[in-house]
């Protein structure tokens, strides 16, 4: 419910608007020069409160989003390195560039072996790569090792991988 307390259009320059009067507890408004209006009932949030909260409500998204982020930077960090704990993620051999020694030489497959034993920073893809013939497919091959081998999926050297 709006009150109004006066229609006077006659300017007031040397008065302040009378406080509307408050009836069990609801606010009511009070009709200033120039056409704005506030709140006249005590208690209610000024406009530095209400944009206080705002401000607030931003941070806490942000801090959230960073956070965010965050994890699912490690939790990327973590699959792509083969375990699900901390540990340092290497570059395959294949990955780098031409000229430059690779960090870690993959263990070469001898044509004809039945099994290899695996050497450090040796991958599943790594050692399908090298089984596959010309025009295959590795990612069957992987799942075929994967299946050979009890359902192995991290290598971890000196293991011994039984191949196709």
């Amino acid at each position: 419910m709006v009150a109004i307390q006066s229609l006077d259009t006659a300017p007031a320059l040397d008065r302040a608007p009378a406080p509307a009067p408050v009836a069990d507890g609801r606010p009511h408004l009070v009709l200033l020069q120039g056409g704005r209006s506030e709140t006249a009932a005590p208690g209610s949030p000024s406009m530095h409160s209400i944009h206080r909260r705002r401000r607030l409500a931003a941070a806490v998204l942000v801090v959230a989003l960073v956070v965010g982020a965050a994890v699912a930077t490690v939790a990327a960090r973590s699959a792509l390195a083969g375990s699900s704990g901390p540990g340092s993620l290497t570059v395959p051999a294949a990955a780098t560039p031409a000229g430059a020694p690779a960090a870690v030489e993959p263990t070469e497959v001898a044509p004809g072996a039945t099994s290899v034993v695996v050497g450090p920073g040796d991958t599943l893809w790594g050692v399908a790569r090298q089984i596959t013939p010309a025009g295959g497919d590795v990612a069957g091959t992987v799942e075929r090792l994967v299946a050979r081998n009890g359902g192995v999926t991290v290598l971890q050297p000196g293991m011994r991988l039984l191949l196709d």
